[in-house]
């Protein structure tokens, strides 16, 4: 697949609320007038989104100009100078007299031009407009409210030391009622994934997606350079960036002069802010022929921030307005330059210890890895790691505890053993909810010494609990039973309660219970956190599968505070799904509600892979409840920072699931296609929503035999599990069966499972609700599977249950399949099926479901059943070109278009001009070569080899 260009984005990515409160205000009720001021940093997308804003006003004329940044010249009304040039107002205004006699004739044009039509005009950067373009812009959206104007115009936020006059300008528009100024700030992590999907075609691969984001901190327009020429399928930005991006990000810095630009390149290398001073004392202290001009110092600083290349921050450090440009300018250094210049802030800080902070740690350890010194540069590693776990920086920790593992074959003896240098590294992945901990453990495991058993024992334990947090295979029986078999060994300490506590969350529900019990006693006189935690957390497991309610609610605020104390992410999300469950788990939606409000009181406080299985939790609740905006706010927060894989891939599912049933098939590929990249790089086990959404993919397709292949996974799980996906593994064989081809075709798991005539009840009150719609879904299916004609009460009863568990997508399913097969019936009930018809049409138009709103709306236009008017969405036109049903003739193509469309006989009689009879006989001889029962059996065919959209 080839790369798109740069910048040649399909559409607006991660932008929906604010395009949404942008066309509020331009195109309000009523047919007033409104205007909008955007205003952002360079780079963040201001003129795209304006121009895209107004190209979505429909019978408007619009006006476009900019302003420029002239510097030796001033042309008055610059941007209506060229928005009217070659058009609008033309001889009736002319722009060289006065500004103000201009600006009149403008306005008086403008009276009469808004009476026959809507009028819009954009000005854009009008942080470079003069005063007189200020003005006008100011003096027209204050103008009459009945006039069917609207102004859009973008500004470019500049903290620069002296007040520009759109400073002032902006200050009055936000005092005109019908202005709206509107800060536009950079993507989010999920909106810069958006934007490179839409740039390169497909879903990017997960590090290049962190690369770009490290880089470009969200801002589009550097997001498009930066992945100039790229292919699709590319896991890292190329060593040198794109010249585009190069020239665009420096250009600012070399307009300054060679002299500045130095002084900024030092600043560049500091990676920090600095004032004049630091600075200074650094130039000093590297004595170089290519260094800076300590007295050059303060006008290269204060040019730098007079053109908006850097800042100032209330300290009266500088640093540059976009991390991007750091990088760049220090790029632009020999490699020998760089390495001095470290070497330089690391001599710095070794003549300042008593001034070192930790942000300094971290800083100067950066320094110190490129200072040509791997004593150094380990030394100062390692410190900076235990610095960051110090201060709760585990992402830090993380990252220094890798480079010290690196460096130390380089260093001679340290003080560090591998032993320890992992330790740390485990302790800052667990921090950061980073999968590296297992790795970390599982190395931890390959060299400590036989004879450190608690050790061992904890460090087995937690890799129990991390493998089944990363959705790998579950252990075998033999591992859990060797872990319980090491327990006792010495004298009781809290590494016996911990891995008793662990053993006890993979043992059957009645052999758990005592076991999480002795552990908790024991954790108790151990007085160790780990360990109580983990036993609270197994008493609770264990109270939820016995049902006691009331035990769960006493020991889940303990549960909880413990977890929160030993920062353990994975310990306090299933304390909190246990208990939310205990509590809610009889009214889905507060369930949902409930782990929102522990998401927004965890964020910042726990590490945001562990905040983001919260909000995963939720959209999946969500979704199935058929709320799909809250649902794919819920996503957005998840990948709104890499979550891990784990969270990454039922992420996916979810939301490829939701595309699929909204008829968003292309997005539903690129999940997808996204998970799979997760599913083999961490050798995963699907999740339930990711086999079930690519199942109803495949489905949707028509592709019976690629859903199975889908849902082969399956013959992996357990029983409890293989039950949530009976459903959709039911409907694969129906619809395989129905489509006229053998039941042998599909696998046998596939068969098996979907033939699987006991559901067995759920342990929880959730779990009891989904089995009760899985065994009617299946009874429905199987029905359609195996009898000549669909039974109508199974899918009225299939429809009861869903309502009762307040599944919606499932309903309004079931209440299609209801009213096909009355109407498919010996003899059509039509009135018993308008019913069901309308249930399932008002809940596929609420949950956002338009595959299954066409295709209700056709089988009632077919049985010539009304329905309320779900507008252009639900309609099925005439003027579609005629199914592609083999073996008919033209003529009768033409007359099945005309059925599905929901023609009578006398209809289609007098478009095609010919007789009733004709048409009758016509009818006969499609039904008899399509072996459909009547007219509503035929327009069902017809829609069956309709391809579905792939939008």
């Amino acid at each position: 697949m080839a790369p798109r260009e740069a910048g040649t984005a399909r559409q607006i990515v991660g932008r929906d609320d604010v395009r949404r409160r942008i066309l509020a205000r331009l195109d309000p009720i009523g047919g007033g007038s409104g205007s909008v001021v955007l205003t952002g940093e360079p780079g963040v997308g201001k003129t795209t989104l304006a121009r895209d804003a107004v190209s979505q006003l429909v019978d408007a004329a619009v006006y476009a100009g900019s302003c420029l940044p002239l510097s030796t010249v001033s042309v008055p009304m610059l941007a209506f100078r060229t928005m009217f040039r070659g058009g609008g107002p033309g001889a009736l205004v002319d722009f060289d007299t006065a500004p103000a006699t201009a600006l009149l004739a403008l306005d008086a044009w403008l009276d009469d031009r808004t009476a026959d039509q809507r009028v819009v005009l954009l000005v854009d950067d009008l942080h470079w407009a003069d005063s007189a373009t200020l003005d006008a812009v100011l003096y027209l959206m204050s103008g009459p409210a009945e006039r069917r104007l609207s102004m859009v115009s973008t500004v470019r936020e500049e903290p620069i030391l002296t007040a520009r006059p759109v400073d002032r300008w902006l200050s009055s528009a936000r005092h005109v009622d019908s202005c709206d100024v509107v800060a536009l700030g950079p993507l989010d992590r999920a909106g810069t994934t958006e934007q490179l999907t839409d740039l390169l075609g497909r879903s990017p691969h997960q590090t290049l997606v962190e690369e770009v984001w490290t880089h470009t901190r969200g801002f589009p327009y550097f997001t498009a350079l930066t992945v100039e020429g790229i292919h699709p399928d590319a896991r890292h930005l190329p060593p040198s960036p794109p010249t585009r991006l190069t020239e665009a990000v420096l250009a600012p810095a070399h307009e300054l002069g060679e002299a500045a630009a130095a002084v900024l390149r030092v600043l560049a290398v500091a990676g920090r802010p600095m004032t004049v001073a630091d600075l200074r004392q650094v130039v000093v202290a590297v004595e170089r022929d290519s260094a800076p001009n300590p007295s050059d110092i303060d006008r290269a600083l204060a040019s730098a921030t007079e053109a908006g290349v850097i800042g100032i921050a209330p300290d009266g450090a500088h640093w540059f307005r976009h991390p991007l440009s750091a990088e760049l300018l220090a790029g632009e250094l020999s490699e020998r330059e760089r390495t001095a210049w470290h070497a330089a802030f690391v001599r710095r800080a070794q003549r300042q210890p008593a001034s070192v902070s930790f942000e300094d740690v971290i800083r100067l350890a950066d320094h110190a890895a490129e200072s040509d010194d791997p004593e150094e540069a380990f030394r100062w590693a390692v410190a900076a790691c235990r610095a960051a776990l110090a201060a709760g920086s585990y992402a830090q920790a993380l990252r220094f505890a890798e480079r010290a593992l690196d460096l130390r074959a380089g260093t001679n003896g340290p003080a560090e053993s591998v032993a320890d240098l992992l330790e740390l590294r485990r302790r800052a992945a667990a921090g950061c909810g980073s999968g590296d901990e297992l790795g970390a453990v599982e190395r931890l495991l390959g060299i400590i010494g036989p004879d450190e058993h608690a050790r061992r024992l904890e460090l087995e334990s937690r890799r129990l609990l991390l493998r089944a947090a990363a959705q790998l295979p579950a252990p075998a029986d033999d591992e859990v039973d060797a872990l319980r078999a090491r327990i006792g060994r010495e004298p009781a300490g809290w590494q016996d309660a911990f891995a008793l506590a662990v053993v006890s969350l993979f043992l059957p529900g009645a052999e758990a219970s005592p076991v999480a019990a002795d552990a908790l006693a024991l954790a108790r006189t151990a007085g160790e956190d780990t360990a109580l935690a983990w036993s609270l957390v197994a008493c609770l497991r264990t109270a939820e599968r016995t049902g006691h309610t009331a035990r769960v609610r006493s020991l889940g605020p303990e549960a909880l505070g413990s977890a929160m104390r030993i920062r353990d992410g994975l310990a306090h999300n299933l304390v909190t799904h246990i208990v939310t469950s205990a509590v809610h788990g009889g009214d889905p939606a507060a369930f949902a509600e409930a782990i929102h409000g522990v998401r927004v009181g965890a964020t910042g406080t726990l590490p945001h892979s562990y905040v983001a299985w919260l909000a995963m939790w939720e959209a999946t609740d969500w979704f199935l409840l058929g709320r799909w905006e809250r649902c794919v706010e819920a996503l957005r927060f998840t990948l709104r920072q890499y979550p891990g894989r784990p969270v990454d891939v039922t992420t996916r599912g979810v939301a490829g699931w939701l595309a699929v049933r909204q008829g968003r098939l292309e997005r539903a590929r690129s999940h997808f296609a996204r998970a799979d990249e997760l599913i083999a790089e961490g050798r995963l086990v699907p999740a339930v929503e990711d086999v079930s959404g690519r199942a109803e993919l495949q489905l949707a397709l028509g592709d019976t035999q690629a859903a199975a292949r889908a849902v082969e996974t399956i013959s992996t799980w357990s029983d409890a599990d293989a039950v949530e996906a009976i459903p959709v593994v039911a409907r694969i064989l129906a619809d395989h069966v129905r489509a006229g081809r053998a039941e042998s075709t599909l696998p046998d798991v596939v068969r098996r499972t979907a033939r699987r005539m006991r559901v067995a009840d759920g342990e929880t009150v959730d779990g009891r609700r989904w089995s009760a719609v899985c065994s009617a879904l299946q009874r429905a299916e199987l029905a359609r599977a195996t009898g000549p004609t669909e039974d109508a009460d199974l899918w009225l009863e299939a429809a009861a249950e869903c309502a009762a568990a307040e599944l919606p997508w499932e309903e309004a399913y079931c209440c299609e399949k209801a009213a096909e097969a009355m109407l498919l019936a010996a003899r059509p009930d039509r009135a018993t099926a308008a019913e069901p018809l309308r249930r399932g049409a008002a809940l596929a138009d609420r949950i956002g479901a338009r595959p299954l709103a066409v295709s209700l709306r056709q089988l009632a236009r077919s049985a010539r059943i009304p329905l309320p008017d779900a507008g252009a969405e639900g309609e099925v036109s005439a003027h579609r070109p005629p199914p592609a049903i083999d073996g008919l003739t033209p003529r009768e193509r033409e007359i099945v278009r005309l059925v599905v469309a929901g023609r009578t006989y006398r209809e289609i009689a007098g478009e095609l001009f010919v007789s009733e009879k004709t048409v009758s006989s016509h009818i006969s001889n499609v039904l008899r070569k399509t072996g459909a029962s009547n007219r509503i059996d035929l327009a069902r065919r017809a829609a069956a080899v309709t391809p579905p959209s792939s939008g």
